[in-house]
């Protein structure tokens, strides 16, 4: 059973029904990341370092936009590199003016 987060407490029907939506959400949804991974390289080998370079970059990307103050850091705004050596990579495509910034 995997962890969905929450506080502790609760009754059993309090519990059922975030069984209820979760299941509800997440029955539509198909995990495809990993598969993409894998098809940029085609071995274990290659996936472990595509894998490496997604966790960097989108870590790189969060606390870049971060520090310079941009607030739109949906993942509309993410671009994944498919070719070369940075396949995997996250690319921040919408770089926008920090809040704020250019006014007098």
């Amino acid at each position: 059973r995997a962890f969905r987060g929450g506080g502790g407490g609760g009754g059993g029907g309090e519990q059922s029904a975030v069984d209820a939506a979760w299941s509800k959400v997440t029955g539509a949804l198909s995990p495809v990341l990993h598969r993409w991974l894998l098809r940029l390289g085609g071995s274990p080998a290659a996936w472990l370092a595509a894998r490496a370079r997604y966790r960097r970059s989108l870590a790189a990307v969060c606390v870049g936009g971060w520090a310079l103050g941009i607030a739109d850091r949906a993942p509309r705004h993410l671009l994944l590199d498919s070719g070369g050596a940075s396949a995997g990579e996250v690319v921040l495509c919408d770089l926008q003016a920090p809040e704020g910034a250019g006014s007098a």
